[in-house]
């Protein structure tokens, strides 16, 4: 049957609406592109936020944790005074890192790390505290760096120290301690020598250059120069001064 002249000059209303359900699929597509991207980006600048507190949150509690430790020993140190030992008795000798055992072998009331001596266990510093080296326990003259001024007598005092410190951390724990930008320390502050009983002749030791005082506690870049981000780092502690 041939269409009549009307018939072939109506619209095609099944391609019309074939044509709009395309237009509609078209902007709900685009629409979705847009609301993953917008997402996406703001996605972005949370997650780049709380890592940067987790971060801080992460660097206090270590400070804490440090702080803490070193405290504990401090403590611990004159509770084996008062058992009756000398500062040259007193010894760190523990099952984890080798080289303190002490000469000649003493009472286990003098030991740090023994239920009958300071009473600690031996603590691995904080994962991301420092580059995993272990706690150092050496001697240490606190003085500027003329020597005029010393922290006890021109004697050596017993010093923790925790090598390698991780730089947001160690300004953390010198605003919780001597409230100090980090300094740079020239001499031989680094002590690589175990206290094993003997107090060697001091010499010049953890310094500011010639300013005075010097703290009991902080952080300090292991350098003669200018300290820049890739100076090591020292934490230290003095444990007992003498």
């Amino acid at each position: 049957m041939k269409k009549t002249k009307a018939a072939l000059m109506r619209p095609n209303n099944h391609l019309s609406r074939n044509g709009e359900r395309g237009n509609v699929f078209l902007f709900i597509l685009l629409g979705v592109i847009l609301f993953a991207a917008l997402a996406f980006a703001i996605s972005r600048g949370f997650r780049s936020d709380t890592t940067t507190a987790i971060s801080q949150r992460k660097a206090e509690l270590m400070a804490v944790d440090v702080l803490g430790y070193a405290q504990r020993l401090e403590r611990a140190v004159d509770r084996v005074r008062r058992n009756g030992c000398s500062e040259s008795d007193i010894s760190f000798e523990n099952a984890t890192v080798a080289g303190y055992e002490h000469t000649p072998v003493v009472d286990d009331k003098c030991k740090i790390f023994n239920p009958a001596g300071g009473g600690l266990s031996w603590q691995t510093p904080p994962s991301g505290a420092n580059n995993e080296n272990p706690w150092f326990f050496g001697d240490n003259r606190i003085a500027n760096f003329a020597s005029t001024e010393n922290m006890g007598t021109v004697k050596s005092e017993l010093v923790l120290l925790l090598p390698n410190v991780n730089n947001t951390l160690c300004n953390l724990l010198n605003t919780k301690t001597n409230k100090l930008a980090v300094w740079e320390s020239g001499g031989g502050h680094n002590s690589t020598v175990k206290f094993t009983g003997a107090f060697p002749a001091a010499t010049n030791g953890i310094n500011r250059g010639n300013n005075w005082p010097v703290p009991s506690a902080g952080c300090f870049c292991d350098t003669t120069g200018a300290c820049t981000d890739n100076s090591p780092r020292y934490f230290y502690y003095v444990l007992l001064v003498r």
